[in-house]
């Protein structure tokens, strides 16, 4: 399978002196089956290069470096993801990025796409939500496991939405634990629907606080001293037990529940290790298959996708 480039476009002007309304930029780009960025020059341009040149010279900008660098890296077939008050669109390059200078609607550099209604926050994978926080125009969005997770589940919402054109043609590689391809901010979630289900409640306040140690605070809803602290590591990273030596010496009943990938023999051979629970994929895996009613809606899609993707190669 050939590998594809996966980016998130923020579709919206920044342009001070000529102001477009967003809704009516994003119906244009709908209606041309186009995508892109503004940042015009003064003086003509015929190619991203020379773009990139005079751009430099008028805004001195990081952003316009950076959003100007990834419009350029964009290949036919690549994704790219935009949104819309909560609607996700996806979208595949039909070539590379050129110049089009359209100042009705603040854009200068423009793909051709085809695009695909994908629907949504709970269909859509975190990580390429939480890739829309960030306010440059456009970036990569990198995966984190070898099965190159991002760019695989955007192939297959792509073609699940798709209503005309072509499909990706996807690889062979059986998934064998369709959990693997999951993001780590949707572990996490996954994660806190298991301990709910074994009847601990999760200290919502505690999600994503400074601290980096751990994602989230559970207490035993029978044992309100008994704390689980978590952590959720993907993409084969292993767990430094000493983060957590701190509050296991000092928490007598706390305790640390962690996802990984491979058990971690540091945690099994510390002196922690009767208090320490390692959760497998396949554990999650079999929690996902047995609760498909609970787990997010995107996941639920990713496991029927690659389901139905394993029946049609048998």
């Amino acid at each position: 399978m050939e590998t594809n480039n996966v980016f998130r476009l923020n579709l919206k002007t920044g342009s001070a002196e000529n102001y477009v309304d967003p809704d009516e930029l994003f119906e244009h780009c709908l209606e041309k089956n186009i995508i892109g960025v503004g940042w015009s020059v003064d003086e003509p341009v015929n190619s991203i290069e020379e773009w990139i040149k005079e751009g430099e010279k008028k805004y001195n900008s990081r952003s316009f470096i950076r959003a100007a660098n990834n419009m350029n890296r964009i290949e036919e077939d690549d994704l790219i993801w935009i949104r819309n008050h909560g609607t996700y669109y996806l979208c595949r390059a039909e070539g590379k990025a050129k110049i089009e200078y359209d100042k009705e609607h603040d854009l200068f550099c423009v793909v051709q796409v085809c695009i695909a209604r994908i629907g949504t926050m709970e269909k859509i994978p975190a990580k390429i939500r939480n890739s829309f926080i960030s306010r440059s125009a456009i970036q990569r969005v990198y995966s984190n496991t070898d099965y190159n997770e991002i760019e695989l589940i955007s192939k297959l919402l792509y073609n699940n939405h798709i209503k005309k054109g072509e499909k990706y043609s996807l690889s062979n590689k059986k998934v064998e634990n369709p959990v693997k391809l999951l993001q780590s901010e949707t572990i996490e979630e996954i994660l806190g629907l298991y301990l709910q289900e074994q009847e601990y409640y999760i200290f919502s306040g505690t999600n994503k606080l400074s601290t980096q140690t751990y994602e989230y605070v559970a207490v035993n809803k029978d044992e309100p001293h008994e704390k689980i602290y978590t952590q959720v590591k993907t993409g084969g990273a292993t767990i430094n037990i000493n983060e957590f030596k701190n509050i296991l010496d000092n928490e007598k009943d706390s305790k640390l529940y962690y996802y990984a990938e491979e058990k971690s023999n540091e945690v099994a051979s510390s002196d922690y290790s009767n208090r320490c629970k390692y959760i497998s994929p396949d554990v999650l895996n079999e929690f996902i298959k047995a609760h498909r009613k609970i787990v997010p809606e995107y996941v639920n899609e990713l496991f029927d996708l690659i389901d139905n993707q394993s029946k049609s190669e048998s």
